[in-house]
């Protein structure tokens, strides 16, 4: 049994066997639920379709410090409950990341003018994130709700106005 903590490439080159359960377990959330995500984190962060390594990696980072946390805290979830509290962790970071960027804005960044136009371009920060935790974070309307502090019904009328504005497209 291996109880020491061993380099990424050097654990997923280890038989199943030999790993112990929390190295197994830390596995498969990553697995599991590292796309999901990075997808939910990148729709957050608004670096959809950006083609800069920046904007990759900042949302890898935030989805690694979510799982690395998760995985430091030794409590073993089911997988499908596990994907809820580190969707919550991961709008947190972002929203930290956002509220950094803010105070202390990057020159360097490429114009939102000059990417290509998304989905989610025309929708709201707040929009974003309750969709992305809705459809990547695996969260229902209460889960929602609570991760992004507001009443059930303003995120319901949020998703509804999305509804709304994709219906008139």
């Amino acid at each position: 049994m291996v109880d020491t903590v061993l380099p990424s490439e050097v654990l997923t080159k280890l038989p199943w066997d030999a790993r112990s359960s929390r190295e197994q377990y830390a596995h498969a959330m990553c697995c599991h639920h590292a796309p999901a995500l990075l997808t939910m984190a990148a729709i957050i962060l608004d670096d959809t379709d950006r083609a800069c390594d920046d904007d990759t990696d900042r949302a890898c980072d935030i989805v690694a410090a979510a799982i690395c946390a998760a995985y430091g805290e030794g409590s073993e979830f089911d997988l499908g409950q596990m994907r809820v509290r580190l969707a919550r962790s991961v709008y947190r970071r972002c929203l930290g990341h956002l509220a950094f960027t803010e105070r202390y804005p990057q020159p360097d960044r490429p114009r939102r003018d000059l990417r290509p136009r998304t989905l989610f371009d025309d929708l709201t920060s707040s929009q974003r994130a309750i969709l992305a935790l809705v459809i990547f974070g695996s969260h229902d309307l209460a889960e929602t709700a609570a991760t992004v502090q507001r009443p059930a019904d303003d995120v319901v009328d949020q998703i509804h106005q999305v509804a709304w504005r994709r219906d008139g497209d």
